[in-house]
């Protein structure tokens, strides 16, 4: 059967020149594999592929050997266009004509005359068994080692089923193992949910999660980050930090400073609403923190924030949450409708508030969403007071 090999990256990805988000697993799985599956071909990518060792061997050897190569350049990866650079200077009749040899016509593909699959099969496999020999007596834990032996596509499935399941420390386990032995090259995705998981284990406790997570999330420069995703995360931990009572008080408003700072960014690149009423509820904490003009400054800012996050939510229910699924649907429905809620109480509008609320209540699926809005608007009461 004919092999098809998948250039593209994974996760999910925003791309900033369109402003959206791609779910790139999404587009693979329900997309791109189906349809070459249904022509005819094999179909991988190269988390997909088994090896120890680094990536670039195996990757290599599908974009020389693979009958169709298909790149998905939706989210201007670099990655992505450096591979399909690489597939049209290897094979240029095989992805779509090869712009190289379309107008540089007197020149030669390599390996002319010769059975390309065949030699680039031996050297491969050559070249894999050193990299996985080396790779293999390096690893220094059973979570290194169980990367190097799986596929990364079967790893993060593992992650994400711990995730489901609550139980934070064997995602944070696995994608420890993960980012291990990918080392500088760690895709981001990966760094982004170790971090999270990290924190959210609270192991050995609360404290010391956060502070390794900060750690993780700074192979990613968060502080000089455009990634939303990135930001969302240096603001959680950072609002968290502030939250630990048993450090010292300008080490906590450091933190909130932190906080502050990557919500309110994320908020103006991305102008979400989980962005913007995060950063006005810590203003609000500032402002209760500092007092005096400091505290002016920071209240009438977390107002302007707030009237434009009125004004996000109010237009996603004008034009219809979307999901996934019926569940992702009312999920994402209750989370627009609880933040507005929360802007509402934030600007003194009460009666409307509540009258939101019941009608969030009614598309909460779970008991725990309602709680948490709950208890944010209680710390919301305490500090208007």
């Amino acid at each position: 059967m004919p092999s098809c090999f998948v250039v593209m990256g994974y996760g999910k990805k925003t791309d900033f020149k369109q402003n959206k988000n791609f779910d790139l697993d999404k587009t693979y799985r329900n997309i791109i594999k189906p349809a070459a599956q249904t022509a005819g071909y094999t179909c991988e990518r190269a988390d997909e592929i088994q090896h120890a060792g680094v990536i670039d061997v195996p990757m290599y050897e599908r974009l020389l050997t693979a009958d169709l190569v298909i790149a998905d350049l939706s989210t201007a990866n670099i990655n992505a266009f450096f591979e399909l650079g690489v597939r049209y200077a290897l094979r240029p009749k095989t992805t779509i004509d090869s712009p190289v040899y379309t107008f540089l016509s007197d020149l030669a593909a390599p390996s002319s005359g010769l059975n390309v699959k065949t030699v680039a099969a031996v050297a491969a496999a050559a070249e894999r068994a050193r990299e996985d020999r080396k790779a293999l007596a390096q690893a220094t834990t059973k979570d290194e080692k169980a990367a190097l032996e799986r596929p990364f596509a079967a790893l993060m499935k593992t992650a994400r089923d711990a995730k489901a399941r609550g139980d934070f420390r064997a995602t944070r386990d696995v994608l420890r193992g993960v980012r291990a032995v990918q080392g500088d090259k760690a895709d981001p995705d990966v760094v982004q949910q170790l971090a999270w998981a990290t924190y959210k284990s609270k192991d050995p406790d609360e404290k010391t999660a956060l502070l390794e997570s900060k750690a993780v999330l700074r192979q990613l420069d968060p502080e000089g980050s455009s990634d939303p995703e990135t930001l969302g995360l240096w603001g959680a931990i950072h609002k968290r930090l502030y939250d630990t009572k048993d450090m010292p008080r300008q080490d906590r408003l450091d933190g909130l400073a932190a906080a502050i700072f990557a919500h309110e960014k994320g908020f103006y690149l991305k102008n979400d609403y989980y962005n913007g009423i995060n950063s006005a509820f810590l203003l609000d904490c500032r402002a209760a923190e500092l007092g005096g003009d400091d505290a002016i400054a920071d209240r009438v800012q977390a107002r302007r924030v707030r009237e434009r996050v009125m004004g996000i939510c109010t237009r996603l229910l004008a034009e219809g949450i979307k999901g996934e699924d019926e569940n992702k649907r009312r999920e994402e429905e209750y989370w627009v409708r609880a933040t507005l809620v929360e802007a509402l109480f934030g600007l003194g509008n009460t009666a409307k508030s509540e009258a939101e609320f019941a009608l969030a209540k009614k598309a909460a699926p779970e008991q725990w969403m309602i709680d948490t809005t709950e208890e944010q608007l209680t710390k919301l009461r305490t500090l208007q007071r």
